[in-house]
């Protein structure tokens, strides 16, 4: 099934995966942890299922999420080819 998924929660995503962490993903996209959070939470609610699993290190894809990392880099990357 075709999701509508706004094109900010696709670069929060892959940034998060990226930085390891929300608070470096917060500051490399010059937003608060808190959106990033809220971004994320939107995420896991369209897919309903946990994308992330916290760990002392950072937050770590869970499978579903290295699943969909995998489809929105190419999103990204075909976006941002494009424009």
């Amino acid at each position: 099934m075709l999701k509508k998924i706004d094109y900010n929660l696709i670069k929060v995503f892959d940034t998060v995966i990226t930085e390891g962490n929300a608070t470096r993903a917060a500051r490399k996209l010059d937003v608060t942890p808190a959106a990033i959070s809220q971004a994320l939470l939107r995420l896991q609610n369209l897919y309903g299922e946990e994308l992330f699993i916290r760990t002392r290190k950072g937050l770590v894809p869970s499978s579903k999420g290295k699943s969909l990392h995998q489809v929105f880099r190419q999103a990204i990357e075909s976006i941002e080819n494009t424009l």
